[in-house]
């Protein structure tokens, strides 16, 4: 009986330990829901502003499809990015009714058009520094 409680408890100790072990360093980690992640959204936006001449990123919509992040010398991320166009439209409203209290915002819709370019997008993020290299950037027609 004495053996099996040593064996229960040693068993007990190797997944508690397990489980606080750390991240192995220089594993890529892939991400479920990537598109829910903002850090994921703020990487792919601050890539496009680089490579886009202003008004930026005006009427298209991203859509982060697939994450990867490796843990090294930093922050490596591999990113796939939806690049589709999206158009808006104001609600047409019955006009006695709603006159007094319109607020064109409210009304306001939006849609996600065509999915225009497919791009892979790898940085570099430095720790200490915080700073955001891209590394390659690389588009395609879907």
């Amino acid at each position: 009986m004495n053996v099996y409680l040593h064996i229960a408890l040693f068993f007990c100790g190797a997944v508690v330990a397990q489980g606080r072990a750390p991240t192995i360093l220089g594993g890529w980690m892939h991400h479920e829901n990537p598109s829910r992640s903002l850090k994921f959204f703020n990487l792919a936006f601050q890539a496009f502003a680089t490579r886009v001449n202003p008004p930026y990123l005006r009427g298209i919509n991203l859509k982060v499809v697939k994450a990867s992040s490796q843990v090294v010398n930093g922050v490596n991320y591999k990113l796939e990015v939806e690049k589709a166009e999206v158009s808006c439209g104001f609600q047409q409203l019955a006009w006695p009714a709603t006159y007094y209290n319109w607020n064109p915002y409210k009304n306001l819709l939006c849609w996600t058009g065509k999915v225009l370019e497919v791009c892979t997008i790898q940085l570099h993020e430095n720790i200490r520094t915080q700073k955001v290299k891209i590394e390659s950037f690389d588009c395609r027609k879907p």
